[in-house]
């Protein structure tokens, strides 16, 4: 999601739009105001990015060691 206040896109969990409050919380700890969904996405957030390869390489190890375990 592109915040209007940075202009960065923002990886922002489901759970997050379940509040309808118009501003939301990226996993970057970002605080997003969201710009209408019409325009294309920002750059990138470097810290959303880094966040999420993270959390999925996290859970590929933790299902390939229980696998092998």
């Amino acid at each position: 999601m592109t915040c209007l206040s940075d202009g960065r896109a923002h990886d922002v969990p489901d759970v997050e739009f379940t509040r309808a409050s118009g501003h939301y919380q990226a996993i970057c700890g970002h605080t997003v105001y969201a710009a209408p969904m019409v325009e294309p996405d920002g750059k990138p957030c470097q810290l959303c990015t880094e966040m999420w390869e993270l959390n999925h390489e996290q859970q590929r190890v933790g299902r390939f060691g229980r696998l092998s375990g």
